[in-house]
């Protein structure tokens, strides 16, 4: 059986208190590609034609563990775990929290990811679902999402040169300071060149002086530099001035 704990909110609701609900908890271990298959041959005598019956065993042990507030790992695929949705209006005490709130439960899916020395996730292993494409006006693009992943395709993607411009000096009158000489205000930022950049592969007709906007990066056009073999980019203007932050 899943298993839940009261959690208080942060949030304070309109009558100025800060209400309980009910949480899932993860319950052991993670369980993971070994342990479902150790389960799984306990079930069944596998053999090398039996596909469907290794396929209907996974569904029905990761079914089980999942319900039992349990976490599944799958090497290669992700991690799948449990949520539960409580739409209703908190409870004002701990004890009050029940499992009637609960309004719906949801399977949550977060698709496996590699990590660098440095922490960085450098690689995510996903599926693209073309039917949620927004604005396709089907069942799946109405879906709610926590956040949006744009990418381009291995496959064909072409290589560039970046280079992100910003303003050349870090005061905005680097002359007026009679004290001090203008070239102490030089933004050391003002040029970064990027290598090996990808790009869809529709860049491939770009042609020196075209103007493009790089979705939530900024406004570039080509440089003349730019070859057959090897194009350059020049952002103009990034969508977000890191002006003020730079002068706090």
């Amino acid at each position: 059986m899943l298993i839940y704990k009261a959690v208080q909110s942060n949030i304070a609701s309109k009558d100025k208190k800060k209400k309980w609900h009910p949480c899932l908890i993860k319950m052991g271990n993670v369980v993971d590609t070994q342990m479902i298959g150790e389960t799984i041959a306990e079930r069944s005598s596998l053999t090398a034609g039996d596909v469907h019956n290794v396929i209907r065993n996974l569904m029905a042990v990761m079914r089980e563990q999942l319900l039992n507030s349990r976490t599944v790992k799958l090497e290669g695929l992700g991690t799948f775990t449990m949520v539960c949705q409580s739409r209703c209006k908190g409870v004002d005490a701990e004890a009050d929290v029940s499992p009637a709130q609960i309004t719906g439960l949801r399977c949550q899916f977060t698709p496996e990811y590699t990590r660098d020395a440095g922490g960085n996730i450098t690689l995510i292993h996903c599926t693209y679902d073309p039917e949620s494409r927004s604005g396709s006006g089907t069942e799946a693009s109405n879906r709610k999402v926590k956040g949006t992943l744009h990418w381009v395709a291995a496959t064909d993607a072409i290589e560039a040169e970046v280079r992100l411009y910003d303003r050349l000096f870090k005061d905005e009158d680097p002359a007026g300071h009679k004290e001090v000489d203008f070239k102490e205000f030089i933004n050391e930022d003002s040029l970064r060149v990027l290598k090996g950049c990808k790009l869809e592969s529709s860049m491939r007709r770009a042609k020196p002086g075209d103007r493009f906007q790089f979705q939530r990066l900024g406004y570039f056009c080509v440089d003349p530099d730019s070859t057959d073999g090897q194009l350059v980019i020049n952002r103009t203007v990034s969508l977000k001035d890191t002006w003020q932050k730079m002068n706090k």
